[in-house]
């Protein structure tokens, strides 16, 4: 799998800390993920998509082919230390729809919804741990609405632009896993070189 410029901007952004527990939702083919079990051999990583997973699993490494509504059947509450996602990013009720599953699944949150996310998120990672997820831009009020009802305190959010003079395109934003009014520090905004 391509390492895309959201995907790097996602990864470059996360502090992995020795003997972590991560998990990425919607982790594609898994690639990425076997990649940084190779480079960080004390981290266990989880990787979970609903399309088919294809990198093979290894001593710090489990990919899985679930659908993310079964969580709660394959992972105990609070079990991660970092869960991370650049989930599908249009609404599936927004605009025309592909005939593809694999587009539609990929594309649009008609399977991995804001609502499920951000539930599972708040189910999954360790109260003392943190999540790291990407969203358009547009969407910034949405994000900011649901992760204070899904009790993820968002603490940091980083815009990137893809030209210096037009407006973000997306945004990756982290936080904990607790309750409390979402206050968070705006840091310096990623420019993607074009």
């Amino acid at each position: 799998m391509k390492l895309t410029e959201d995907t790097f901007f996602l990864y470059q952004s996360i502090k992995f800390k020795r003997d972590a527990k991560v998990l990425d939702i919607g982790c594609g083919d898994g690639s990425i993920l076997s990649d940084y079990a190779d480079k960080y051999k004390t981290i266990q990583f989880y990787g979970i998509d609903k399309v088919k997973v294809s990198a093979r699993n290894k001593e710090n490494l489990t990919v899985k082919n679930i659908d993310i509504k079964d969580y709660k059947k394959y992972f105990s509450s609070h079990f991660f230390d970092i869960v991370l996602s650049n989930p599908p990013y249009f609404c599936a009720d927004e605009g025309k729809i592909s005939p593809k599953e694999e587009n539609i699944m990929s594309k649009t949150d008609q399977y991995l919804s804001i609502d499920l996310l951000f539930c599972s998120v708040n189910y999954l990672l360790h109260p003392k741990g943190r999540f790291y997820l990407l969203y358009p831009a547009s969407r910034l009020y949405e994000v900011l609405t649901k992760s204070e009802k899904y009790s993820l305190k968002i603490d940091k959010i980083r815009f990137r632009f893809t030209v210096k003079d037009r407006n973000a395109d997306i945004f990756l934003f982290s936080g904990e896993n607790k309750k409390g009014k979402v206050d968070p520090k705006i840091l310096f905004p990623y420019i993607k070189e074009v």
